[in-house]
């Protein structure tokens, strides 16, 4: 959005390859599609298949959505953050659950008997 706004991709333009969009603008490329399916569904860029993107002819009316596209935009991008995170915690806990040594056990069961006891985070240690 921000290109086209500032004239750097004009009406009728061909958009960059995924790839290098995605380097230039330092987002993932799933980021970039999601945003392409954002933009094209506000009537900004058009899809050809086969022949890749591109930027379409821009109302006036279409400026005033801004806020509604950078707001979707965002939330694909913490969308995407979570469902990343949410592998990573999956593979971090197995590879702590194989690693554990019998003192690590030791301390989590402490830390979880305090928090049953209502312990954690209260001021009477």
């Amino acid at each position: 959005m921000d290109l086209i706004k500032r004239s750097e991709l004009r009406p009728g333009d061909k958009l960059p390859l995924e790839r290098e969009l995605a380097e230039k603008l330092s987002i993932s490329r799933n980021s970039l599609r999601e945003a392409f399916r954002v933009l094209e569904s506000k009537g900004l860029v058009k899809s050809q298949a086969g022949r890749g993107r591109y930027v379409r002819e821009i109302r006036k009316k279409g400026y005033s959505n801004t806020e509604n596209i950078v707001l979707s935009l965002e939330k694909s991008s913490i969308l995407e953050l979570l469902e990343e995170r949410e592998i990573f915690e999956v593979k971090i806990a197995k590879i702590a659950a194989q690693r554990a040594t019998v003192e690590d056990i030791e301390l989590i069961e402490q830390a979880l008997n305090k928090i049953g006891e209502g312990g954690i985070g209260d001021d009477k240690k």
